[in-house]
């Protein structure tokens, strides 16, 4: 698993320098309702085009939650708008490898150890110079659960800002009033 992040990191750097996208990096906290149990989460956060972004992200529920799994995979993010410049609402959808470790304490056929996951779910980013707090909920399709979360998005160099009207984390090759920030 830790070669695959390795390289899926590399991946989305290296496509992210030749294309000038500004890549963004992740933590968060993950609750989830149906299970009572807390995760963690890492994530990448790299743009694609216009409005629409690529994640790649992983999550881990310890073995202290009832249920013992992480997910590894991808959204894709939809940023609906722009509000005041600062506030970003977002839609998206997942397609995650979930890995339940601890499977064999349920007796049920659908609890098997490998299984994909199809996540839907909306989010809110409040976009504050290097560091993006947000929330979101998402939807898993096949264990029919929902989940919040709160993390933070850094961006570390240029900070976010508004670019061609419209794009959060994007900007341009030579912008002359691209903010600096002053943390890195």
């Amino acid at each position: 698993m830790k070669q695959f992040l390795t390289i899926l990191f590399f991946i989305v750097f290296i496509n992210s320098s030749k294309s000038q996208t500004i890549v963004g990096a992740g933590v968060g906290a993950i609750y989830n309702f149906q299970a009572n149990g807390f995760g963690a989460d890492v994530r990448v956060l790299t743009h694609l085009y216009r409005n629409i972004y690529a994640m790649p992200r992983f999550a881990y529920f310890p073995g202290n939650n009832k249920i013992n799994e992480f997910y590894a995979g991808a959204d894709i993010d939809w940023f609906l708008a722009n509000i005041k410049k600062k506030y970003t609402p977002y839609i998206f959808t997942g397609f995650h490898y979930n890995c339940w470790l601890n499977n064999i304490i349920y007796n049920s056929e659908k609890a098997t150890k490998n299984n994909l996951a199809i996540e839907p779910g909306l989010g809110f980013l409040i976009k504050k110079g290097c560091y993006n707090p947000y929330i979101e909920t998402r939807y898993n399709t096949k264990w029919k659960e929902f989940s919040l979360e709160i993390g933070i998005i850094f961006k570390f160099g240029e900070c976010f800002g508004m670019t061609n009207g419209f794009s959060v984390f994007r900007t341009s090759k030579g912008r002359k009033n691209a903010n600096k920030c002053p943390n890195f």
